[in-house]
């Protein structure tokens, strides 16, 4: 830089002396030596700043400073999409019942409904002859759909189950025959009998609950004869400790009574 200055600093004195020179040249005389050199003059002003050279080699990378502080955590971001629905987990143990509630108000009654058809109070049942059953294999009996005739040389008994609805009562027995000489006996007989089936079955208790027979028949071919002489109170109907059933006996007719039996209807009310 010192020798960039000292050469500025020789121009401008040689162009000084130049200037000198050319106004005096018609009347100088022969150069004389040189002589010595001045003091360096001040420095000139800076130059212009010159061309930036190239870019040098990048040095070597510095030693990594010290980890600086931890920022605040930035806010929260969007929720992610639902990811998809995991398997079913198998069903846990039944818990235990809890406490009964209390009873709610009771409702208002309904609008009344349409009347029933109803029922008729009373009924029958009837049992015609072809329902009987000899008691012993000796009788001789004949049997059709219409009567029943004793055809032996003795009398004949025999039995009709009884088919009637639990807990009506019996209030009748009617029964059709024939006795063509009703005005003297023998006459043929019919029994409403229950038997007591909580017993022992050849021991049990049994109840004869109406009788009828022939005596008061005043029509030859055909007679109904009806009885409502029967105890209300054991005349009410217990399927569950009673069985039912007819007997009727009925004689022999060798005296040309032409004895017949034909059927018997039992009459009944249902409870109230």
């Amino acid at each position: 830089m010192s020798k960039l200055i000292a050469l500025i600093v020789i121009a401008i004195l040689a162009a000084s002396a130049i200037s000198i020179g050319a106004s005096t040249m018609l009347a100088a005389g022969p150069e004389g030596p040189e002589g010595p050199q001045g003091d360096t003059g001040p420095q000139g002003p800076q130059g212009e700043t010159g061309e930036a050279g190239d870019t040098g080699p990048q040095g070597p990378a510095g030693s990594t400073g010290a980890t600086g502080a931890t920022g605040a955590t930035g806010s929260q971001g969007p929720a992610g999409p639902t990811g998809a629905t995991g398997a079913t987990g198998s069903q846990g143990e039944q818990g235990i019942q809890g406490i009964q509630g209390i009873q709610g108000i009771q409702g208002e009654q309904g609008p009344q409904g349409e009347q029933g058809i109803g029922f008729e109070p009373t009924g029958y049942i009837s049992i015609p002859a072809a329902a009987f059953r000899s008691a012993n294999y000796t009788d001789q009996a004949v049997l059709n759909p219409y009567s029943v005739t004793n055809v032996g040389a003795s009398n004949i008994t025999l039995y009709a189950a009884v088919q009637l609805p639990n807990g009506v009562t019996i209030t009748n027995v009617t029964c059709a025959w024939q006795d063509f000489v009703w005005q003297s006996s023998p006459d043929i007989t019919c029994e409403l009998r229950k038997l007591n089936i909580q017993e022992y079955p050849y021991g049990g208790n049994l109840w004869t609950l109406a009788t009828l027979d022939t005596s008061a028949v005043t029509d030859i071919f055909y007679h109904l004869t009806t009885t409502t002489d029967l105890n209300p109170s054991a005349s009410i109907v217990d399927n569950e400790n009673w069985a039912y059933h007819l007997e009727i006996t009925i004689p022999t007719n060798a005296g040309g009574d032409s004895l017949q039996f034909f059927y018997a209807t039992i009459g009944f009310a249902y409870p109230t």
